[in-house]
């Protein structure tokens, strides 16, 4: 079976995995952890800029808002593809190669640093989706602030997903998260699909959230 044989061969290694032959294919599959926030950070800083030349009153209190809200709500993105795309189970040879492509490779390859984060190709439709979504259905400037909130919760789950594979955190959250990272790949990876801080309450939540093999909580 494709998903057991996948999570069976996985190995903590740097192994450069190619998914194209073709080198110009193969560029828009991977990305270096730094340009994500050089991408998209800018388009964060524009957004809230734009949110208070719209009209968002008290700044002081719905940047930090939107940011929590709008992390939260990128949070939820997160936890839904991780379990229910990059986790489904194919039914047919083109879609192992579908799977593999988009997550399947990073479980045999882990700790390949350039493919640890999304390439700006690939995060693009889903921001450009959650951009039209959001203003489409509340006042601008109270849109645009929870775009620009979710988009800076997404680069926090990039740059916390590198971290979590090449950094050595010791204490607080941030060992807390790379262990329930740690379980997910190497223990259960039908379990703890939450990868940054904002997408951990989902796995309370729906219940899966799983401190060893046997004990969840």
């Amino acid at each position: 079976k494709y998903t057991s044989t996948l999570h069976a061969i996985g190995i903590a290694n740097k192994l450069e995995l190619r998914l194209f032959d073709n080198s110009f294919l193969e560029s828009f599959t991977v990305c270096f952890w730094w340009l994500v926030p050089l991408v998209w950070l800018p388009i964060v800083i524009w957004g809230f800029i734009t949110a208070l030349k719209a009209g968002l009153p008290a700044p002081f209190f719905f940047i930090p808002f939107y940011v929590l809200i709008g992390g939260l709500s990128w949070g939820l993105i997160e936890y839904t593809l991780h379990r229910y795309l990059f986790h489904l189970e194919p039914q047919s040879y083109l879609m192992n190669g579908f799977h593999f492509m988009i997550h399947g490779q990073h479980h045999v390859n882990p700790m390949n640093p350039r493919r640890l984060v999304f390439p700006p190709t690939g995060a693009l439709p889903i921001v450009i989706l959650g951009y039209l979504f959001i203003t489409s259905i509340c006042p601008y400037c109270f849109a645009v602030a929870h775009f620009a909130g979710g988009l800076l919760g997404y680069i926090l789950y990039d740059l916390t997903h590198f971290y979590l594979h090449h950094g050595n955190p010791t204490s607080g959250i941030l060992k807390q998260l790379k262990t329930h990272h740690v379980i997910h790949h190497f223990k259960n990876p039908n379990a703890n699909y939450a990868i940054s801080l904002f997408a951990l309450p989902y796995d309370w939540l729906f219940g899966t959230w799983v401190v060893d093999e046997n004990k969840s909580k």
